[in-house]
């Protein structure tokens, strides 16, 4: 795991994570402080991020439901899936956002 760190002009993102192997289905799965920063970071958006609708709650609580033991299991899995579920919802409204490892 890499964190970059910078002078932004919005506080609001004072720095970034970036993971050295893939995590996921069919993810290397190989460094644990990888998987732990994705769960602990799928966690985290399934308690913070509002959710507007139906879908998005539903979304919600499986992120809720992602355990941080840096071991990739079906709640991990899971968690991923509904995070990029709620990317291409995102998406369908106008705006953006990449999303890496997907098909």
């Amino acid at each position: 795991m890499k964190v970059s760190s910078f002078e932004p002009k919005d506080r609001h993102v004072p720095m970034f994570f970036n993971i050295d192997t893939s995590v996921g289905q069919n993810g290397n799965n190989s460094n644990r402080e990888d998987i732990l920063l994705v769960q602990f970071m799928l966690k985290k958006n399934g308690e913070r991020v509002p959710a507007n609708n139906p879908e998005g709650q539903r979304q919600n609580e499986v992120l809720k439901k992602v355990p941080v033991t840096g071991i990739v299991d079906k709640a991990t899995i899971d968690g991923i899936v509904a995070f990029q579920q709620s990317i291409v919802t995102t998406q369908r409204r106008g705006y953006g956002m990449a999303v890496w490892g997907t098909d």
